[in-house]
């Protein structure tokens, strides 16, 4: 089977290339029951899958960063606050056993690219200004795009845990709330949302490994996944238990 990279290099129209990709990420899916299940939310976790050997397995791409270039970097910068050790520490709401799958972006799960090679794709693609934002390059019109709907190369994530309690199966008390650990250099804040302050929201491309999941809330009880995880004041900072996090005990997130 061919490689995204095989794809990336053939010389066939922009239509031609994800229709491709499109159809090699569907074999690859059917053809590993394994890599269906780590891309797959609804799907029970395999015990004994490790997803960085399964995504190997296929030469799936990882995270690049060549793709900050292009950012806007006043806009980009994360509220160091929020930073601790050279980490951003967000929250998630999603589907239940994604802390032993990942979270993939809808993107890397349709098309198993990953953000670079997406705008490596779109480069010589016309630009589309946005009535209320200034589009500069294809990540800024990706980034619009997701923002309103779409569903591109990012993982949203909020600093707040009222926000990320809001995903629709966290609601029906079915969902979960992960704590995420994200290098500063893999991560940025949304700009080009007019709800991105409010919502606190920091983008991740791409995708989160198990190891990046460093703890979940079910309900409201915190679960860590490492017995020496250290979370730092920080956190404790910015949540305020009474509105926030109800009948928790902040002192979970205290420095041992």
């Amino acid at each position: 089977m061919q490689s995204v990279y095989d794809v990336i290099d053939q010389r066939i129209s922009l239509k031609e290339t994800f229709q491709t990709l499109e159809r090699l990420a569907h074999e690859r899916r059917k053809s590993d029951s394994e890599l269906d299940m780590i891309l797959s939310k609804e799907k029970p976790y395999i015990e004994g899958v490790k997803p960085d050997e399964v995504l190997a397995r296929h030469s799936l791409p990882t995270v690049n960063t060549d793709y900050r270039e292009l950012l806007r970097g006043d806009l980009a910068e994360l509220n160091p606050k929020y930073v601790h050790d050279g980490y951003v520490y967000t929250f998630r709401g999603d589907y239940p056993g994604l802390e032993q799958k990942g979270i993939f972006s809808f993107a890397y799960g349709r098309w198993n690219v990953n953000l670079d090679q997406m705008l490596g794709l779109l480069k010589d693609a016309p630009l589309n200004n946005r009535w209320n934002f200034c589009v500069r390059n294809k990540l800024g019109e990706s980034m619009w795009m997701h923002s309103n709907g779409g569903y591109e190369n990012f993982i949203s994530t909020s600093t707040s845990f009222k926000i990320a309690r809001k995903h629709p199966k966290y609601k029906v008390d079915s969902g979960i709330v992960y704590v995420i650990k994200t290098p500063v250099k893999n991560a940025f804040r949304n700009y080009a949302s007019v709800c991105s302050s409010k919502e606190n929201e920091i983008w991740i491309p791409d995708l989160v490994l198990p190891e990046s999941i460093v703890a979940h809330f079910h309900g409201m009880i915190i679960h860590f996944h490492h017995w020496d995880l250290v979370l730092p004041e920080s956190i404790v900072a910015v949540i305020d238990p009474k509105e926030e996090l109800g009948d928790l005990d902040v002192r979970t997130f205290m420095p041992r």
